[in-house]
């Protein structure tokens, strides 16, 4: 998904062919920043996915016998 969206976004929005003036450079613009953005959002969430600790199995503690001695 990264790969396409760092390909597709500039062929698709190229507002860099218009003048800065024209109305279809200015939706250009704005649907190329709203897709960098989802980038971002997506190269966050895997480094978050990348960076928090993974859950470690727990120790099976072995069970206590009860011993009981008698005095006589």
């Amino acid at each position: 998904m990264i790969l396409h969206q760092l390909i597709a976004t500039p062929i698709l929005y190229d507002f860099y062919n218009y003048n800065a003036e024209d109305k279809e450079f200015i939706n250009l613009f704005i649907q190329f920043t709203q897709n960098m953005s989802l980038l971002g959002a997506l190269l966050f969430f895997i480094e978050m996915k990348n960076s928090s600790p993974r859950r470690q199995p727990k120790k099976k503690t072995p069970k206590r016998i009860l011993t009981l001695f008698f005095v006589v």
